[in-house]
């Protein structure tokens, strides 16, 4: 019989950046904006970061990012240091 390599995914990390209750509404064009700066800082340094997104089924209805990031865990030490600005920038916003 016939013996399979068993092939595991690379161990992946989750951040998911959660609007507080003064920020604006998830489909806002600034929160989507700052949701893109958030995503675009790690895969500019070459970073592959994928981002979770929601579409509305209808005409016209959008969409965007969710606030959620999927980073390989292999990337984290140099993600720490490439979001360190960015993340900072965020959270300042939101204290």
């Amino acid at each position: 019989m016939a013996e399979f390599p068993i092939v595991e995914p690379d161990p992946e990390f989750q951040l998911r950046l959660i609007r507080s209750a003064d920020d604006p509404a998830l489909s806002s064009p600034e929160y989507q904006k700052e949701l893109l700066e958030f995503f675009q800082a790690p895969n500019a340094e070459g970073i592959k970061v994928s981002a979770r997104h929601w579409a509305n089924d209808a005409v016209g209805g959008g969409g965007g990012l969710t606030g959620e990031f999927i980073i390989a865990v292999s990337a984290l030490a140099v993600l720490a240091r490439t979001l360190k600005g960015p993340l900072t920038a965020y959270l300042k916003k939101r204290a």
